[in-house]
């Protein structure tokens, strides 16, 4: 699976090691990050949804809005995200237990420090978040059977008689009808948008009228009668409506 993590801090400087460690750490574990860089935490509040991450990486003295006091408003919005403060001084740390952090890394960065943190923690992560595996057994190269991870599926699209499945950072073509492909995904997760495309809604980054967009920046028309439940379907995965 792809772990999506935010890094929130007001020092460029200490984004880029993050971000450099993180794709050592990728490289070194064959595991594979989306990495989104914030360098306040007014910012980060105002675009975050439920879901959007994994792990958020953040900075216990900002400008404005600090550390601490943006984990509470958070935790307001998630309670489920894994949050890891990076701080000066470990004693600020300490007052994380007020809204559940995992744990803590004190400046300067080493990469051994973030190493040992991520191998004990994405495991669980991985088991947390359940993603299901799904068996496309026909129509892929002589009848072979693509095994997929349903949560990195980004939409599919159909295309004359083919599916195109948009995952991670490949596409795949399948010869299969997109119903048959839909029956096998999460229905809380996935939703026609309109007769040709299926989408995974944690991907929805921005509703426009009968356009969305997806995290990729690729936009998918959205048909005037499924509108309405469409919105229905994505406020309900936000948490927005029972």
């Amino acid at each position: 699976m792809i772990f999506k993590i935010a890094i929130v801090d007001d020092d460029k400087q200490q984004r880029d090691v993050i971000i450099e460690y993180l794709k050592r750490f990728s490289r070194d574990h064959k595991v594979e990050f989306a990495f989104f860089s914030y360098d306040n935490a007014f910012l980060f509040l105002n675009e975050y949804k439920k879901g959007n991450f994994h792990i958020v990486f953040m900075d216990i003295n900002m400008p404005g809005i600090n550390g601490l006091d943006a984990s509470k408003e958070l935790r307001e919005i998630d309670k489920d995200v894994t949050l890891i403060f990076v701080t000066d001084f470990a004693q600020y740390a300490i007052k994380g237990y007020e809204v559940n952090a995992y744990d803590y890394i004190v400046k300067p960065l080493r990469y051994e420090h973030l190493s040992i943190k991520l191998t004990h923690l994405l495991p669980v992560l991985e088991k947390m978040c359940g993603s299901k595996k799904i068996c496309l057994e026909k129509g892929y190269k002589n009848n072979s059977c693509l095994i997929l991870e349903a949560d990195d599926i980004i939409f599919i699209e159909v295309m004359s008689h083919d599916l195109i499945i948009h995952y991670r950072r490949e596409e795949l073509k399948v010869r299969m009808a997109l119903s048959d492909v839909e029956a096998k995904l999460p229905p809380d997760l996935f939703f026609r948008c309109n007769n040709c495309y299926l989408v995974n809604l944690k991907y929805v980054v921005k509703v426009e009228r009968y356009k969305l967009i997806v995290g990729t920046g690729q936009v998918l028309q959205i048909s005037q009668p499924r509108k309405k439940l469409f919105m229905e379907a994505l406020m309900k995965y936000l948490g927005g409506t029972k």
